[in-house]
């Protein structure tokens, strides 16, 4: 990144977050996406990153269950509101996506 921005957001990284993986794999990896005019992949940058949402949200917050407790807050906000039985099916879901809470 050139001219007046590349030296204001030189101390930054950007993240491509992908919230639910689509295996319950953590990952933070150099993310390179394809220049629409030649189709083909740019160079690596370190300063741009592909990460799942559960490292993305531990990075945040400095909580390894923080996606969990947040799950669990809204699904018991759904359970309560859409008045369900109950939330289990969320977090089945939530598990599958990233494995059981530690």
């Amino acid at each position: 990144m050139g001219g007046q921005f590349g030296a204001f957001f030189a101390a930054y990284t950007g993240y491509y977050v992908e919230i639910i993986p689509k295996k319950p794999k953590q990952f933070n990896v150099l993310f390179t996406p394809p220049d629409n005019t030649t189709g083909s992949n740019r160079p690596y940058r370190e300063d741009i990153r592909k990460i799942d949402g559960k490292s993305f949200y531990e990075l945040l917050t400095n909580d390894k269950n923080a996606i969990y407790d947040m799950y669990e807050k809204i699904s018991n906000l759904l359970a309560k509101n859409l008045k369900m039985q109950s939330s289990e099916q969320f977090i089945d879901l939530l598990n599958r996506a990233y494995g059981q809470k530690k």
